[in-house]
């Protein structure tokens, strides 16, 4: 009896380690399978994150690409209208003169302007 007791009991113990060896496997592939789950909608968000930045780089590079070709037109239209003979025109289309000597106005530390009418009262 006492053997038959003993076999009973390792063959409980075992079918019970059974049952708490397959919940855990049952528990550890359903948390594999959520983390899998987890880690491929992280990585679609990140490479849809990733495309996005990279549409938005290749936007300013073509902003950038079109305002240094204007840049460089207006720098070009620039030299030409300031160029020296383009000044040269502009004073003799101006009848504009050489100055030969500089004159200076000196002001009254007192006043700006005089009045040369005296009011009466």
């Amino acid at each position: 009896m006492n053997n038959t007791l003993s076999i009973n009991q390792s063959f409980v113990l075992s079918s019970s380690l059974n049952v708490v060896r397959s919940l855990f496997m049952k528990i550890f592939w359903f948390l594999s399978f959520v983390l899998l789950f987890a880690l491929i909608i992280l990585s679609v968000l990140r490479i849809n994150s990733l495309i996005r930045e990279i549409y938005i780089v290749q936007k300013y590079e073509k902003i950038i690409t079109m305002l240094s070709a204007e840049n460089q037109k207006l720098e070009i239209q620039f030299s030409k209208t300031n160029s020296l003979s383009s000044l040269k025109s502009k004073i003799q289309e101006l009848n504009l003169e050489k100055i030969s000597k500089i004159r200076y106005i000196k002001a009254s530390e007192g006043q700006v302007a005089k009045s040369s009418q005296t009011s009466t009262p």
